[in-house]
């Protein structure tokens, strides 16, 4: 379908797979409300986990959010997957209210931005240190023209940084909070101190992306805002 091959949701108007997922193979490719279904499946096939629970509950609506849900309990009792206690559902997850609420724990839109601005920023300055100002071809000469001022703002110090240095910080700490919310479900704790985990860690991590966005040359946030 064509949401998948690129990459966009646009019900929620998002990424599938954010820029860190991309940077993972794509078996590993899942996040903390990954289906156990998924995870199998993808551990075998190779695919996208993210992307397997996304294309069946786009194709099936809530049908395929209740099947999954009911191959991932098969999969748990019959021993065929080895979890840890599921944190426990809040009100939004029942069956009666998720098709109309988002997870606790999704990203929000910042999350996404922040990697999209990044990721333009990384490029910019890669092609400067691969060219530097002495571009040789009309589009090379082009490309400075346009940028010039974007890797003069990234090559700027804050703190005696270059703000690229504390985009790429924001970055890790992004990452290690995604990281802190797969582990949580591995952690030996009841479900409700797993849940009440979850949803303090995904507060973290989209207050951190609501603050990291800042961090972006002015224009590129402005437009992807």
């Amino acid at each position: 379908m064509a949401e998948l091959s690129a990459n966009y949701d646009t019900f929620r108007k998002r990424q599938i797979e954010n820029m860190s997922d991309l940077n993972l193979p794509k078996r590993l490719r899942m996040g903390p409300m990954t289906s156990e279904t998924a995870r199998l499946i993808g551990s075998a096939t190779g695919a996208s986990p993210k992307k397997l629970d996304f294309g069946v509950k786009s194709i099936f609506a809530g049908m395929g959010k209740y099947g999954i849900d009911a191959l991932d309990y098969a999969l748990i009792r019959s021993g065929a997957v080895d979890i840890p206690k599921q944190p426990k559902k809040m009100l939004r997850e029942l069956p009666l209210f998720r098709a109309f609420a988002q997870s606790p724990y999704a990203a929000n839109k910042q999350v996404e931005e922040f990697y999209r601005g990044l990721n333009k920023a990384e490029e910019t300055t890669a092609a400067f240190r691969q060219f530097g100002e002495h571009m040789g071809t009309k589009q090379q000469a082009k490309f400075f023209k346009e940028n010039r001022m974007r890797l003069a703002f990234y090559q700027q110090k804050f703190g005696g940084k270059p703000m690229i240095v504390h985009l790429r910080s924001a970055q890790k700490a992004l990452s290690d909070t995604n990281k802190a919310m797969l582990l949580t479900r591995k952690m030996k704790m009841s479900p409700e101190e797993k849940r009440d985990r979850l949803v303090s860690l995904a507060k973290r991590r989209n207050d951190m992306a609501e603050f990291a966005v800042t961090l972006l040359y002015p224009p590129d946030y402005k437009k992807i805002k």
